[in-house]
C-alpha cells in the first residue's frame, strides 16, 4: 500500500540533490531543515513503492526516481533500522546496490543506528546485508554480533581475502585488496574469540581461518592453541571433533601439550569417534600411568569398529601392566568374546599379559525356540483419500487453530492443518472481521521461520499493520498465494486453493463451484490464489464438459495444459531443489518424486520434518520409487518430536497401501544413491520391521547388502544388515510356508555374493551362516 505522503518526501529527496548522491558526496549532502526532515521520515518510513499489475508480469512504480538512492535519502534522513534493511532489501532486488554508498549511509547513523542494522541484517539467522555488516562492525568498531550466522560469513570473507587452508587444499583469494586484509587484522581475535563463545561450528571455514591467522602474526599461537582446545570441548558433533584436531596439527601442538590436559581429553575419547580414537588414543596411552590409564582404556574402548579397537588393543599390549586391572577387565572380557575374531586375539593377548583370569564363551549357544510374530503381513489394499473438512468456523475454533499452529515447533508446513487453519481464518474474517481478529491475537509477527512466513502475513492482519516481510520475496506459490491473500482476508467469500481432499488436491467440480461464488459475488479472484488452484488441480476430476463450464467462468483450459509437467528427477534437482522444491508435495499432490524430495534424511532433521512425512503419507496414489526408500531412510536420527511423527508416517503410509514391497529403489538412498550412516539405517528398518513391514524392508536389505558388497570395500554398517536379516530369516521362512511371502524371497543375491567375499569380518560370517541356514530349508 502507498503512504500517502510518499510524494511530499520525494519531492524533498530531489530538492535537497540526493538524485545527484555518489560516494564522494554522500556526507556532503544536505538533509533539510527540521519540517523537511519530519515530513520526508514521514513518507518513507512505510509504505510500498510501487505494485504488481495483476495478472502481467510488470511493475507500476510509485516513483520517478531512482529506488537505490531513494533508499540511501531514506536511511541518512531518519527511518528506523528495519525499514532501512527492508528498503535496502527491495532496492537490491530492483537493481544493484553499492556496497560502499550503503555502509556510509547506515554509518552516518552512527554506531547505535549501525549495530541495529547489522542485527536486523541477520534477524532471521542468515544474512541480507553480509559484507557490509562486516565492515560496519569494523568502521564503528560494534560489539561483535552475537550471531553465529554472521561469524560464518566473517570467516567466508577471510577465506575470499587470504589463503586459507581447506581439507589440505589452500584457497585462493579472490578479493586480496590490502583494505580488506587490513580490517580483518584489526579485529581478528576479536572475531575469533566471539565465535568460539557461541560455539561456531569449525567447519567449513571458522576453524581453517585460525592457524591462517597465526600465520600472519594475527593470533598468538598458544592463545589459539588454547581456543582450539575449547573448541574440541565444546563440540558435540564427530566432524567438528574431526575439525578441531586438524586445526591443533595445524598449529603443530606437541604430544605434551595434549597429555597436560588428559582431563579433559578422557571424556572426548569417550564418544567415540574413530577420528578422535585414531588421533588421540595411541599417543595418549603410551604417555599415560596410574589410575588415569584405566579411565582412558575404558573410555577407549567405547570405539565401535574393528580397527578403532585393534587400534587402542594394541596401544594396550605396550604397556607390561597397570595399576588398577579390575577397572578394565570386564571391558576386556567383552573384547574377547568379540564377533571379530582378530579383536577377541588382540584382547585375549592383552589380558594373559596383565594377569586377568579370563573365561571363554561357549562356542556354541543353545538352541532356543523362535517366536514367530507375523512380521510379514499382507499388504493393504490403497485407500481412498477422505475429504478435507473445513470444520466449524466460529472465533472459538479459530483461536483452537491458532493454538495448534502456535505449538507447532519448526518451519511451518503447508500441510491439511495450515491450509485449514488459513481457510477458516479467511471464512471468520469475510463474515466477522472483528471476531477473527480477535481470535488471531495469538499469533506474533517474526521472521524466524524457515519455509513460510504465513504466520507473520496473518498476524499483520490482524494488528492492522505491514508484514515484516516483503512481498518482493515470494516466488514460491505457496508464499505467493499466502501474501496475497493475507492482505485481502476480510474480502474474499472463500479460497479457490483450499484442498477438496486431504491429499491437498482440488476436485474440478469443487474449483467450478468456487469460482461460480466469486461470479455471483462480482470479486475478481487473486491471481496467486487461482495459480495454486490449478496446480493443485486433479487432472483426473477433469471432462469436456467441465472445461468448458470453466471457460465460461473466464478461466481458459490452456492455462491448465500449460502448467509445469512433472520433471525427471534429475531435472527436478536442478530446477526446483533450491527455493521451491521443499514443498512440492503441496503444490502438486498427483506429482511422483519430483515432488517428494523434502522425503529426505538429514543428520540435523528439524521437528517439521515429521510433519511432511505425515502429509506425504495423505497421498492418493502409492509412493514412489524414490519416496518409498526414503521415507523408512528418514527414521534413522531426529529430534524425538520428528521421530514421533515420521514413524507414525511409516504406519500411516503402510496402513493405507502406499507402501509397496518391491517399490523402493536403493538407487535414490538420500537422493544420491551413496551408502553411508548403513549402521544407524539398519536400526531405523529394525524398528519398521517390528511394526510389520518386513515384506518391505526384506528385499531392501539384501539390496544394500548386494551394493555394499560390489564396492572396493565394504561399507561401514554392512555386518549391521547382515546380523538384522539373520534375526528375521525365521520371520521369511514362516511367511513363505504360509504362502504370504514368495519362494523368491530366499534368492538374497546380495547376501550369497557377500558370503563369497574372503576374509572373517563379521558381514561375511554372518552372510554365510544366513546362506546356510536357507540352503538347509
Amino acid at each position: 500500500m502507498k503512504n500517502p505522503k510518499l510524494d511530499e518526501a520525494v519531492a524533498i529527496f530531489k530538492k535537497l540533490g540526493w538524485k545527484q548522491v555518489t560516494e564522494d558526496n554522500i556526507l556532503q549532502l544536505p538533509l533539510g531543515t527540521a519540517e523537511e526532515k519530519r515530513i520526508a521520515v514521514a513518507g518513507l518510513k512505510s509504505g510500498d513503492w510501487g505494485e504488481a499489475i495483476a495478472g502481467q508480469r510488470n511493475w507500476r512504480s510509485y516513483i520517478d526516481v531512482d529506488r537505490e538512492k531513494l533508499a540511501l535519502f531514506a536511511i541518512c534522513v531518519g527511518v528506523n533500522a528495519k525499514r532501512a534493511e527492508e528498503l535496502a532489501i527491495q532496492a537490491r532486488l530492483a537493481r544493484h546496490v553499492d556496497s560502499s554508498l550503503l555502509i556510509s549511509a547506515v554509518a552516518s547513523r552512527g554506531a547505535k543506528f549501525a549495530n541495529d542494522f547489522v542485527i536486523m541484517s541477520y534477524r532471521g539467522g542468515w544474512a541480507s546485508f553480509s559484507n557490509e555488516s562486516i565492515s560496519l562492525v569494523d568502521k564503528l568498531n560494534l560489539d561483535i554480533p552475537q550471531s553465529i550466522a554472521y561469524i560464518e560469513d566473517w570467516a567466508i570473507y577471510v577465506a575470499d581475502t587470504i589463503e586459507v587452508k581447506l581439507n589440505n587444499i589452500w584457497t585462493t583469494p579472490r578479493n586480496p585488496e590490502p583494505e580488506r586484509i587490513a580490517m580483518i587484522q584489526r579485529r581478528f581475535k576479536d572475531h575469533i574469540i566471539a565465535g568460539i563463545a557461541q560455539n561456531v561450528p569449525p567447519s567449513p571455514y571458522f576453524a581453517p581461518v585460525i592457524p591462517a591467522g597465526v600465520e600472519r602474526g594475527w593470533l598468538e599461537r598458544d592463545y589459539a592453541a588454547e581456543l582450539a582446545f575449547s573448541g574440541l570441548d565444546a563440540s558435540v558433533r564427530p566432524s567438528d571433533r574431526k575439525m578441531w584436531l586438524d586445526v591443533l596439527d595445524e598449529l603443530k601442538v606437541s604430544d605434551e601439550e595434549f597429555c597436560s590436559r588428559i582431563d579433559m581429553l578422557i571424556p572426548i575419547v569417550a564418544t567415540g569417534d574413530l577420528s578422535v580414537i585414531n588421533r588421540l588414543a595411541p599417543m595418549l596411552i603410551a604417555n599415560t600411568q596410574g589410575a588415569q590409564l584405566a579411565e582412558l582404556l575404558v573410555a577407549s574402548f567405547s570405539i565401535k569398529t574393528k580397527k578403532g579397537k585393534l587400534l587402542v588393543l594394541k596401544a594396550a599390549l605396550k604397556h607390561k601392566r597397570i595399576e588398577d586391572v579390575e577397572a578394565v577387565s570386564g571391558w576386556l572380557e567383552i573384547l574377547a568374546n568379540d564377533a571379530d575374531k582378530a579383536v577377541a586375539a588382540a584382547a585375549t593377548k592383552l589380558m594373559e599379559q596383565w594377569g586377568i583370569a579370563y573365561e571363554a564363551a561357549p562356542t556354541e549357544a543353545p538352541v532356543k525356540a523362535v517366536e514367530i510374530r507375523g512380521l510379514w503381513q499382507p499388504t493393504p489394499p490403497v485407500w481412498q483419500v477422505p475429504a478435507f473438512e473445513l470444520g466449524e468456523v466460529s472465533p472459538e475454533s479459530l483461536a483452537a487453530l491458532v493454538t495448534e499452529f502456535v505449538n507447532r515447533r519448526g518451519a511451518i508446513i503447508h500441510d491439511c492443518l495450515t491450509e485449514r487453519f488459513l481457510a477458516v481464518a479467511n471464512a471468520l474474517a469475510y463474515k466477522d472481521p472483528a471476531a477473527a481478529r480477535s481470535s488471531l491475537s495469538g499469533l506474533k509477527m517474526s521472521v524466524d521461520i524457515y519455509y513460510s512466513y504465513l504466520p507473520d502475513f496473518i498476524a499483520a492482519w490482524a494488528k492492522g499493520e505491514e508484514s515484516k516481510i516483503s512481498p518482493y520475496n515470494q516466488p514460491h506459490p505457496l508464499h505467493g498465494r499466502d501474501y496475497a491473500v493475507s492482505q485481502q482476508l476480510d474480502k474474499l467469500p472463500c479460497l479457490l486453493s483450499t484442498p477438496s481432499k486431504l491429499d491437498l488436491s482440488i476436485t474440478m467440480l469443487d474449483l467450478l463451484a468456487r469460482l461460480t461464488i466469486y461470479k455471483d459475488a462480482k470479486i475478481k479472484p487473486l491471481d496467486k490464489d487461482l495459480q495454486l488452484a490449478l496446480m493443485r488441480l486433479d487432472p483426473n476430476t477433469r471432462t469436456a464438459a467441465l472445461d468448458e463450464d470453466l471457460q465460461a467462468l473466464g478461466v481458459f483450459t490452456r492455462y491448465i495444459d500449460n502448467l509445469p509437467k512433472e520433471p525427471s528427477l534429475l531435472s527436478a534437482k536442478s530446477i526446483w531443489w533450491d527455493v521451491l522444491y521443499s514443498q512440492q508435495f503441496s503444490v502438486f499432490p498427483h506429482w511422483g518424486d519430483a515432488a517428494l524430495r523434502s522425503v529426505c534424511w538429514v543428520s540435523n532433521a528439524y521437528d517439521e520434518k515429521g510433519l511432511i512425512l505425515r502429509q506425504v503419507a495423505r497421498r492418493a496414489s502409492p509412493l514412489p520409487a524414490g519416496a518409498a526408500i526414503n521415507i523408512l531412510a528418514v527414521q534413522r536420527s531426529s529430534t524425538p518430536i520428528a521421530a514421533e511423527d515420521a514413524m507414525l508416517a511409516v504406519r500411516e503410509a503402510w496402513g493405507r497401501g502406499l507402501l509397496r514391497p518391491g517399490v523402493a529403489d536403493i538407487a535414490l538412498l538420500d537422493w544420491t544413491g551413496e551408502l553411508t550412516n548403513l549402521a544407524s539405517l539398519a536400526t531405523a528398518l529394525d524398528g519398521i520391521i517390528q511394526a510389520g513391514l518386513l515384506s518391505v524392508v526384506w528385499p531392501i536389505l539384501d539390496a544394500l547388502v548386494a551394493k555394499s558388497t560390489a564396492a572396493p570395500r565394504l561399507c561401514v554398517g554392512t555386518a549391521e544388515l547382515a546380523k538384522l536379516m539373520l534375526t528375521y530369516l525365521p520371520e521369511v521362512r514362516h511367511a513363505v510356508d504360509k504362502g504370504l511371502a514368495d519362494a523368491k524371497a530366499f534368492d538374497l543375491q546380495g547376501i550369497r555374493a557377500l558370503a563369497q567375499r574372503g576374509g572373517s569380518s563379521l558381514a561375511v560370517t554372518t552372510a554365510k551362516e544366513i546362506v546356510t541356514m536357507v540352503d538347509k530349508c
